[in-house]
């Protein structure tokens, strides 16, 4: 026992509870700062204490390490996911930005302020070729110091490398119809596609992509040797399969969320 006590096993267990108490005070500080809901740091701090435990005493033998990483990987994922949280809510906001440019549209179709908002909109979003393309046309026949604010901003985004990719076509998420650079209204269908492709920009980024692959590789080292251990073998074996096959379906649905518009 004197030699377990100090073994590897030992060290591992004794450095997982280094991340998990990490972990936990950043949970706990983000919740009284309002930072974090209490449903969410409830979920870090039960992870942390539930793989630290685990990393203490694994389900199967010399599994420890593999639960220390696992740690390690949730506490670099923590700011990841912070950074997914506050990107969704500035897409959230530039999405009913642009909805209520389309509001205003409906109203007055030839919209100048409503359109530019769409146009920087779109710049902002990596798009600089359909905003060019919508201001400037949007701008046809007018000049004047009205104008001038739209004008020199049109300039500056001329001025700036293009590439042929930045004019690529646009798909409407109702029909299909792969509409050009500079078209406020789906050439299939007529309805406000851009809307409709602003939701990519709520969903299906990289750092929500990631998190969900690695939430699926933390679910499965979790499950599948606890799974081995309680379950007979034919009990294990579809336990894995259908592990396989919901973890294969949950990922090609994150990964593709974001190109539905």
């Amino acid at each position: 026992m004197p030699g377990d006590f100090f073994g590897l096993s030992f060290w591992v267990g004794l450095l997982a509870w280094i991340p998990a108490t990490g972990l936990i005070l950043v949970a706990v500080r983000q919740m009284i700062m309002t930072e974090l809901s209490g449903a969410g740091g409830l979920f870090v701090i039960s992870a942390a204490i539930g793989l630290a435990v685990m990393a203490v005493k694994p389900p199967q033998p010399g599994f420890g390490w593999v639960y220390l990483l696992l740690l390690v990987g949730f506490a670099l994922m923590v700011p990841v996911a912070g950074h997914v949280v506050e990107a969704r809510a500035h897409a959230k906001i530039d999405q009913e930005s642009i909805a209520k440019v389309y509001r205003s549209l409906q109203v007055n179709p030839k919209d100048l302020g409503a359109i530019a908002t769409l146009a920087k909109k779109l710049h902002e979003r990596g798009l600089p070729g359909h905003a060019i393309a919508i201001l400037e046309n949007a701008l046809q026949g007018q000049s004047g110091r009205g104008v001038k604010a739209e004008l020199d901003l049109l300039k500056y985004w001329k001025g700036q490398p293009l590439r042929q990719e930045d004019f690529r076509p646009l798909p409407c998420s109702k029909c299909g119809h792969k509409n050009p650079a500079g078209v406020l209204f789906c050439v299939g269908c007529r309805s406000p596609y851009l809307r409709a492709y602003a939701s990519s920009w709520v969903y299906g980024g990289p750092g929500e992509k990631l998190l969900v692959a690695w939430g699926l590789l933390t679910l499965g080292t979790v499950a599948i040797p606890w799974g081995i251990k309680l379950l007979p073998p034919i009990g294990s074996i579809l336990l894995i399969s259908a592990f396989a096959v919901i973890s294969l379906f949950i990922l090609v649905w994150a990964f593709r969320r974001g190109d539905r518009a």
